[in-house]
């Protein structure tokens, strides 16, 4: 990397290769127990991290390898202070390692010079982690070759005003954590108030009204497509499943995949202005109104179409309800992926008041969402200010501006 902008008196910039020692990591075989089990060596992945822009002291692991496992990999025992740095497919993860270590081949990780503080380099690599991530040589698989880390250039002051911006950057980011914390607890409360009024209100309407299971209340109930349907980039329909289910509304990412007419044609269900949507496989609990969207339904996505004495608005918020949430929970199965079967559905205990008591308890119930998320989203937007204030610091450190 070319030289950004001019240092002060002092600094210069240095291409980590020449002040760091470089070491990739690896992975043991899968499928020698030799290499895994009993293992005592913490083998980090990078989502044994936190996330970009943190940077955390790491002495545990999910994994760990033995000795063997070691020497017949190209993982490597890691001293500690080294600084961890995530290098492919999520790019800029940061960590120091308070124990010895090793790690799979998501890491490049930087074994400090003498004259080089490590802390500070994290917080450098915190800071240039965009830049970094544009060495990368691929455009869907992200990752950022060692060679082109060891050229990357970073701005390089005297030991001793590195220990200062360290000192300063610390203080300073200590309080503003502090801070982000706060706001998030605004909206943690936020959220609670509003899980705790769905449980009063659907609390009193439980003591004056009977209850009907789901099977009673629908016309139609069942799940999408147990399979994968002919993909087509060209095509004008979606091949949604349960984590398109976002904010009460069927969410169309980037990545989701796309079909043409004859397949959806082959595949459709019978979805309408009643239908809901839940999310019944791997992430469960989600729900969403159709709104006439071109979808084919995957089979971790419910749907029901309601009776005509039921509003769908009211339905939302059953299954956002805690009660239902904790019901589906139980009844799920999979040790590793949740699964929640159609049987389960249909027999969930709905309270069912008069269509009106219905609407009003939306309308109550709508209100008091607005004003949740009027201030979640103040909130969010302090956090977010605090962030970017975060991101400007970094920036005037190493410009010698702290």
């Amino acid at each position: 990397m070319s030289e950004l902008y001019v240092l002060p008196e002092g600094w210069e910039w240095k291409k980590l290769g020449d002040i760091t020692t470089l070491i990739g990591g690896g992975t043991p075989k899968r499928n020698n127990n030799e290499y895994w089990e009993n293992g005592t060596i913490i083998w980090l992945s990078p989502t044994d991290l936190g996330g970009i822009g943190e940077i955390v002291d790491v002495d545990i692991s999910k994994d760990k390898i033995t000795e063997l496992g070691l020497a017949k990999s190209s993982a490597r025992l890691l001293p500690i202070g080294t600084v961890l740095y995530s290098s492919r497919a999520t790019i800029g993860k940061i960590a120091i390692n308070s124990i010895e270590v090793s790690t799979n081949q998501g890491f490049t990780n930087f074994i400090c010079n003498d004259d080089l503080l490590n802390k500070y380099l994290a917080y450098v690599l915190n800071r240039f982690t965009p830049e970094i991530t544009l060495l990368s040589n691929s455009t869907t698989f992200k990752e950022v070759s060692k060679t082109s880390l060891k050229a990357f250039k970073i701005p390089f002051p005297p030991l001793q005003e590195q220990k200062r911006i360290v000192a300063k950057l610390d203080s300073l980011f200590a309080k503003i954590d502090q801070a982000i914390a706060l706001h998030q607890q605004n909206i943690d409360e936020a959220e609670a108030l509003m899980g705790s009024v769905l449980n009063e209100v659907f609390g009193e309407l439980e003591e004056r009204y009977e209850k009907k299971v789901l099977k009673d209340i629908v016309t139609k109930l069942g799940d999408g497509l147990h399979g994968t349907p002919k993909y087509d980039e060209t095509g004008d329909y979606y091949f949604i499943n349960g984590a398109n289910l976002l904010d009460n509304k069927i969410f169309i990412k980037d990545n989701t995949k796309k079909i043409n007419k004859s397949e959806y044609e082959k595949y459709k269900k019978d979805l309408n202005d009643k239908t809901v949507l839940v999310s019944i496989n791997g992430t469960i609990g989600n729900v969403a109104l159709y709104n006439h969207e071109k979808c084919v339904l995957g089979k971790s996505a419910c749907y029901f179409n309601l009776k005509d004495n039921i509003d769908k608005f009211y339905i939302v918020y059953v299954v956002k309800n805690g009660d239902f949430q904790q019901y589906i929970r139980e009844n799920a199965t999979g040790s590793t992926i949740n699964n929640v079967s159609l049987k389960t559905m249909r027999e969930y205990p709905v309270i069912i008041p008069p269509l009106k008591t219905q609407q009003k308890t939306v309308q109550y119930l709508d209100q008091l969402s607005q004003k949740t998320e009027k201030l979640k989203q103040v909130q969010q937007e302090k956090m977010q200010h605090l962030k970017d204030l975060k991101a400007s610091i970094l920036d005037r450190a190493f410009r010698g501006e702290l």
